[in-house]
């Protein structure tokens, strides 16, 4: 078994034969990690070196991780990936015989990491039941568990069990708004930059400051143009008053962004925005729609209970993966 880190050669053909962004987690696209060095530069002054690497031999690729080491300004370490948990990416079944060189190289090569570098935060999402060398190799390694829950509804079910799982006033609310506003699917082939640049100016009325770089904006409309999102949008009179950006892959469709003008709509839009994308994710045969984090937390995180609350109302599943961490 060998490593191909991301400098090495190999690595961008293994990369786009065996783990392509299309079937990669939205999160981890490489205009995903163009838009989070800008947007953690740009916000916090955060610094990357991308360390992933690929283990593979003469007969194929069997594994990707996904790392950066993140320097902030007072010169800490990270093990992350551009700001995010970093990623272990299996390419289909690895035969038994193997599993014990794979882990070999993999921890040798974590192993010269922690060795180079004193980490004063890690952070890694385990997506599956079983944890895979390298969120042991972290909890071997001064890391702990906890649970980080997610909703996620199964795109694969008819849109009339997805519609019965809406709740009761979430129905509601997507009935009233098909007759007062109306809605658009904005995607590769309609795309403007104007499209993008009004998503933007709405942001920042809404957020009553401009929260990250004009530039963040140009990677999410090349995302648009590559087909690796679309935006959702909401007009009354002519007028932009909510949008709503997805990113997505051949598996998941996330939900990235949004805003909306309670000036000139006093009334929520999110809801017909979300609904109308998971209409169009399955639509394109995404398998997922992932809504976002579940804090259940009402005492000491209320804003981020109401949020969840509001995501579990389109039904779905709550989804529990293993966030692995030292902070």
């Amino acid at each position: 078994m060998k490593v191909a880190s991301i400098e090495n050669s190999k690595f961008s053909p293994l990369k786009e034969k065996y783990f392509p962004d299309c079937d990669l987690h939205p999160l981890h696209s490489t205009l995903s990690k163009k838009y989070y060095t800008e947007y953690f530069s740009g916000n916090y002054k955060i610094k990357f070196q991308d360390v992933s690497f690929i283990v593979f031999d003469e007969i194929q690729a069997y594994c990707i991780v996904g790392l950066t080491i993140s320097t902030d300004i007072n010169g800490f370490f990270a093990l992350d990936y551009y700001g995010m948990p970093s990623y272990y990416k299996e390419y289909e079944d690895i035969p038994f015989s193997h599993n014990k060189k794979i882990d070999k190289c993999i921890k040798k090569h974590i192993q010269n990491l922690f060795n180079k570098f004193d980490f004063k935060k890690i952070r890694y999402v385990n997506n599956d039941n079983l944890l895979s060398v390298l969120p042991l190799f972290f909890l071997k390694n001064s890391c702990s568990q906890s649970i980080y829950l997610t909703q996620v509804i199964n795109l694969g079910n008819p849109i009339e069990d997805i519609k019965y799982g809406l709740r009761k006033g979430h129905k509601a609310a997507i009935n009233w708004l098909y007759k007062n506003i109306n809605t658009k699917i904005i995607f590769s082939k309609n795309i403007k930059k104007s499209d993008i640049n009004e998503f933007r100016k709405l942001h920042i009325k809404a957020s009553g400051r401009e929260t990250r770089t004009k530039k963040t904006w140009d990677v999410q409309y090349d995302m648009i143009k590559n087909n690796e999102a679309f935006i959702v949008i909401g007009e009354r009179d002519g007028s932009l008053i909510a949008a709503a950006l997805f990113q997505y892959s051949n598996d998941t469709c996330f939900y990235s962004v949004s805003a909306s003008n309670r000036n000139m709509f006093n009334k929520p839009v999110s809801h017909i925005l979300i609904w109308e994308a998971i209409i169009y994710a399955k639509k394109i045969k995404c398998k997922n729609f992932e809504l976002g984090e579940q804090i259940y937390d009402y005492k000491n995180k209320e804003n981020e209970f109401n949020i969840s609350s509001f995501k579990r109302g389109f039904g779905g599943q709550t989804i529990a993966r293993i966030l692995v961490s030292n902070g």
